[in-house]
């Protein structure tokens, strides 16, 4: 993976609270729509002049669900009295620095460019998350959490006074590699670092569950703004002259990065099982993440490299979409994964293993196969999809009123961030 210089961090440095011109609007007893075990009765957020600042927390960025998740949230609130510092402990791309700056939202790594042992990651990420806490004021901390240690720097916020601790699940299961001692820590971590949390949400119902347990917590969606994502011909026709694909060839693709999760290596033996029934298809894969020589190996000794189309990570995502036949999605784990929702609005058929929640399946252009299913069998479910005649601009309004769409999820946010107590 290529490293990026090296940034040295200014922990006292923040944007400064600004005023806005937005008139204020009385706060008011709502219901906020909710998808999770009971309903989240919370106060409408007021639209003051005064910034309310929040310290969002990830354990990692480039691009990726959760960066995109976020940066919709950015984009809903920053210009509505919100002021954002995005704190990660490792950074791996940053493909969307540009469009952080531009929000007004300061982002700071501890460790640029490289992901160092998890002792380290923990130790040092806890200490830039405290003293950052220390040299500056929040209204609410937002803690995007892939596993138990979340709760951690939970405890550090409230230790620090900040009235919104808010812990937010996006996973279903821990990562590859030492699972059983993974497992044993999330497990601790979950039961005894626990309770300093104002506020437990989930982005499903299982990664919920994997995080808090029997605890109470409410579902808010991964929103996204679903009316780009909406399907549209002439985006298809412009994104596949820039591929340099064919207007009638089949292409398929997954636009997730290059990570043990997304099971990338199945993703091609699948590939090549459709490239004997449809010599002409191609496959779209994202060229960035910790799998990627391994991946172009794999690529070359199943010799399929010339018909796989590498693409750098961008922040666009949505033409993809509008160009790709179908989406092949055999991920290990997710927890709420935002790529096959995003699919979906774009009138994209997706094939998910069964690993993959079934709260992902929104509309009826989703199927499922179980891993131990051979590669054969998942080709020829992709040709049979690929063949299905659809409206494809018709989903977009399906997903959002799933619940999807970021101008509602963001809404949501927005109250929590200003209510104190919510559980």
């Amino acid at each position: 993976m290529d490293s990026f210089p090296r940034r040295s961090l200014s922990w006292g440095c923040r944007v400064p609270s600004r005023s806005l011109a937005i008139p204020s609007r009385a706060c008011s007893r709502a219901v906020a729509p909710c998808f999770g075990h009971r309903d989240l009765v919370i106060l409408s957020y007021q639209r003051d002049c005064i910034m309310t600042n929040i310290l969002v927390y990830a354990e990692a960025w480039g691009v990726g669900g959760i960066e995109t998740y976020l940066l919709g949230l950015f984009r809903e609130l920053a210009p509505k009295g919100f002021s954002f510092t995005l704190i990660t402990t490792w950074d791996w791309n940053c493909s969307y620095d540009d469009v952080l700056a531009s929000l007004g939202v300061e982002r700071r790594a501890v460790f640029n460019g490289y992901k160092p042992g998890q002792v380290r990651r923990l130790k040092d990420g806890l200490s830039a998350f405290k003293r950052l806490l220390d040299e500056n004021s929040f209204d609410a901390v937002h803690i995007n959490t892939m596993n138990g240690m979340g709760f951690a720097y939970a405890q550090v916020a409230a230790s620090r006074g900040v009235p919104v601790c808010i812990v937010h699940s996006h996973n279903s299961d821990v990562g590859a590699g030492g699972r059983i001692v993974k497992r044993f820590v999330h497990s601790v971590a979950r039961s005894v670092l626990s309770g300093a949390e104002t506020s437990r949400l989930a982005c499903s119902e299982e990664a919920g569950r994997y995080l808090f347990g029997r605890k109470p917590f409410t579902v808010v969606r991964n929103g996204f703004d679903t009316v780009r994502f909406a399907f549209d011909s002439a985006v298809r026709g412009a994104c596949r002259s820039e591929l340099g694909v064919p207007a009638d060839a089949l292409l398929l693709g997954n636009p997730s990065r290059l990570a043990p999760a997304k099971n990338p290596l199945f993703q091609l033996d699948v590939f090549s099982e459709v490239l004997r029934a449809e010599p002409s298809a191609y496959y779209l894969m994202q060229g960035d993440g910790e799998m990627r020589e391994q991946v172009r190996e794999h690529a070359d000794s199943l010799g399929v490299a010339a018909h796989v189309i590498w693409f750098e990570p961008r922040a666009d995502v949505a033409p993809l979409y509008n160009a790709m036949d179908v989406l092949l999605f055999p991920s290990l784990h997710e927890g709420q994964p935002l790529v096959p929702v995003e699919a979906q609005a774009s009138g994209l058929p997706v094939l998910m293993s069964v690993n993959v929640s079934d709260e992902t399946a929104v509309t009826d252009l989703t199927r499922s196969e179980g891993l131990d299913r051979p590669a054969s069998l998942w080709g020829e479910e992709i040709l049979a999809m690929a063949r299905e005649p659809r409206n494809r601009a018709i989903y977009a309004d399906q997903i959002r009123k799933a619940g999807y769409d970021v101008a509602d999820t963001s809404e949501i946010m927005a109250n929590i961030y200003q209510t104190q107590g919510v559980r």
